[in-house]
């Protein structure tokens, strides 16, 4: 019965390996001493540390990368700017570049890709209380708290944005993709023809409301309180759907 033993990464542990041939010499089966095995729990910790870590490195290079972006499109514009010359500010490859964005637009709106997510889950915590048209409310009005807290470099994107036509098209189709997120959160139960048009009605009128907001705080330099700007938006649109809600 021969017995090997397989050094383990742990430095005080080690599997011994046991193999069973019967009588005519075929393999019966493989048996592990599990005394001396990395407990389970040890492991676990081991390959979350190293995951962690991982996940901190890839977090990092995402944001030099985006960085990096921005700094260039401010410096030489957008449509001056190329992937090679984004990915040298930022230390590393064009392969890894593309690793991690698709493309230079992507690399520029990274951050509205996150804070598009955010939106999801302020809009997926409604609580029973609140309508659907509150709910909607309520996260628009926490993006306006992040979009404040974050006033350098929004104001830095925006003034990208409209030094090129490339970028107004792709802020457009996320902008398809926020009202998206509000049409799911303001159809109903019914999802029928009139509930869906309803739900997309609002969801337009929303969105351009908030549009016309973040161009009124633009226009400020974002001096202005956004958050009570937001407010006075909703107040006016909320009077022009008080008779959506009411049929429902």
């Amino acid at each position: 019965m021969p017995m090997v033993t397989y050094p383990n990464a742990h430095p005080h542990a080690h599997t011994v390996c046991t193999t069973k041939r019967d009588e005519t010499g075929f393999h019966r089966g493989t048996y592990f001493d599990t005394q001396c095995l990395l407990t389970p729990s040890a492991t676990i910790r081991t390959l979350r540390r190293e995951m962690g870590i991982r996940e901190r490195n890839r977090v990092r290079t995402q944001q030099q990368l985006a960085e990096a972006a921005l700094d260039l499109f401010l410096a030489k514009g957008f449509d001056e700017t190329t992937v090679d010359e984004v990915a040298e500010r930022a230390g590393v490859s064009r392969r890894t570049f593309f690793r991690y964005f698709d493309s230079k637009e992507a690399a520029f709106f990274a951050n509205q890709e996150e804070r598009l997510e955010s939106f999801r889950v302020l809009l997926e915590a409604r609580t029973a209380a609140e309508t659907a048209l509150e709910s909607v409310q309520r996260a628009c009005l926490a993006m306006a708290r992040i979009y404040a807290a974050e006033r350098a470099v929004t104001l830095a994107q925006q003034r990208v944005v409209e030094a090129s036509r490339q970028l107004k098209t792709y802020d457009q189709q996320l902008d398809a993709q926020w009202e998206e997120a509000m049409f799911d959160a303001l159809l109903d139960d019914n999802n029928n023809d009139d509930s869906r048009l309803r739900a997309r009605v609002q969801a337009g009128a929303i969105l351009g409301g908030v549009r016309a907001v973040l161009r009124a705080w633009f226009a400020q330099d974002g001096r202005g309180d956004l958050e009570l700007m937001g407010h006075r938006a909703f107040a006016v649109l909320s009077a022009g759907m008080a008779f959506t809600e009411m049929d429902r």
